[in-house]
């Protein structure tokens, strides 16, 4: 439950970071990219022997990892799409209730148990996450189809991303190896996301701004952590994978609405207490089923 507890917690740290990037007027798409760098620069450090090329390029989770950096990039352009359009609280949800599909997979691929305390603290999860995030005068849609097409595809994919991590641990990650695999994960995120800032640096100089390569370099610290306990989590927790995602989920949105309250001084509506009533629970109800 330690690294359960710490993945939350650099979790939260994560998403007070991406708050603060508002009050500071960082460049979000360079700070993310830059952490990746950063990111990587860890998984090095923290490997107890640096792996040569010939090692990745032979590795059986190569192509998984390959595919998990494509999807954080798709992630994180569509949720900066979404937060524009639609306003941040939908794109927050939309990435959150990506659960919902990563413990579905836990059933039918690894047969985690789905007991009825288990759905009912799934569902006051959902309810959870939604209550919590939902703010006061958020951005309008303009149409119904803007509405769903953008949180649909991120719901899908930060789903996907969750599986994928999931997946690889269960079937391909031993000792050193999740170590590795993360330093892929985030090496082909920093590749493909300067692709990415080549292509806006064009229309927007301001991209390469000192304080943003600062501000990547902060969000880059807990980034890296959070991932890697979360690993440790799965791998020593012994609890199920339908369990340690909801309850990390849960924990992540509830830690954060705190402190933007106590850090940020944000208000909390009736209904998002209501959503950390409802976490409270569903953490009972999860841990315990």
């Amino acid at each position: 439950m330690l690294y359960l507890i710490l993945a939350v917690l650099l979790s939260v740290l994560i998403i007070l970071t991406f708050r603060a990037f508002a009050n500071f007027g960082i460049h979000t798409t360079a700070a993310v990219v830059v952490n990746y760098f950063i990111c990587t620069l860890q998984g090095l450090l923290l490997a107890e022997q640096i792996p040569t090329a010939q090692y990745f390029l032979q590795a059986s989770w190569l192509p998984l990892a390959i595919a998990t950096s494509f999807l954080f990039i798709c992630t994180f352009v569509l949720v900066g799409l979404s937060a524009q359009r639609n306003g941040v609280s939908v794109a927050s949800v939309s990435s959150k209730l990506g659960m919902i599909i990563t413990i579905i997979a836990a059933v039918f691929l690894y047969g985690d148990s789905l007991s009825w305390l288990k759905v009912c603290g799934i569902g006051l999860a959902l309810l959870s996450v939604v209550f919590v995030s939902v703010k006061k005068g958020g951005a309008k849609t303009k149409s119904t189809a803007e509405l769903f097409q953008l949180p649909l595809l991120i719901f899908c994919l930060s789903g996907a991303i969750e599986v994928l991590l999931n997946y690889a641990q269960v079937y391909y990650l031993d000792g050193e190896d999740f170590k590795h695999f993360l330093t892929c994960v985030f090496a082909f995120s920093a590749l493909l996301g300067s692709l990415y800032l080549l292509l806006r640096i064009g229309k927007d100089p301001g991209i390469l701004h000192w304080k943003n390569l600062l501000w990547g370099c902060l969000l880059g610290l807990p980034n890296y952590l959070s991932l890697y306990a979360m690993f440790l989590a799965l791998e020593t927790s012994g609890l199920q994978s339908s369990v340690v995602f909801p309850l990390m989920n849960i924990g992540v949105v509830s830690l954060a609405a705190i402190g933007s309250v106590l850090i940020f001084k944000e208000r909390l509506s009736a209904l998002n207490l209501t959503g950390l009533a409802c976490a409270l629970m569903a953490i009972a109800l999860i841990g315990f089923s």
